[in-house]
């Protein structure tokens, strides 16, 4: 789910030779450019334009769904959408994206990015992607205002990714 272009999905080919992967992403561009690349031409690879919060597929049409560091572009609504949606056609989704740290941490994280932020391009959109990524409390809430049938377990955090897997009971 969000594949961007289509870097994770290349890694999953390469690690899992027996995996058949759906590769989607919400902008026609990138799944254009995606489905023109060797993704497209894939033979255990489909593309599609799908959005992760209304996904056009089965219940339980797949093993696992991987949501890979863009949940936190998602705003509060479309990100508990997004939870129900691929808990719903996955077995497991598995929501990776920023660490969220507390909040006494958080503040010292941002006040030693943000003087550099207007000089580096990256570390400006650190600050903002920062500012947007949930908290292990905030998934939680999201999960169960998905739907209280999903289940939430959290991962890693502090200084790694935040790993969220979510299934349906």
């Amino acid at each position: 789910l969000g594949a961007g272009h289509g870097g994770l999905s290349r890694k999953l080919l390469e690690w899992h030779p027996s995996a058949r992967l759906t590769v989607t992403d919400v902008e026609p561009a990138s799944v254009a450019a995606i489905a023109a690349g060797d993704l497209g031409s894939h033979p255990r690879a489909t593309v599609r334009q799908m959005d992760a919060t209304a996904l056009d597929a089965a219940d339980g049409e797949f093993d696992l769904a991987v949501f890979a560091l863009s949940f936190h572009h998602l705003p509060p609504q479309l990100a508990a959408r997004a939870i129900a949606e691929g808990a719903r056609v996955a077995d497991k989704l598995l929501i990776i994206d920023l660490p969220r740290p507390p909040a006494p941490l958080h503040v010292l994280r941002l006040a030693a990015m943000l003087p550099w932020a207007p000089l580096v391009p990256f570390l400006h959109d650190g600050v903002i992607s920062s500012l947007r990524a949930y908290s292990p409390s905030a998934l939680r809430a999201l999960a169960a205002h998905a739907d209280p049938a999903v289940d939430i377990e959290l991962r890693g955090g502090l200084l790694s990714p935040q790993v969220a897997v979510a299934t349906r009971r």
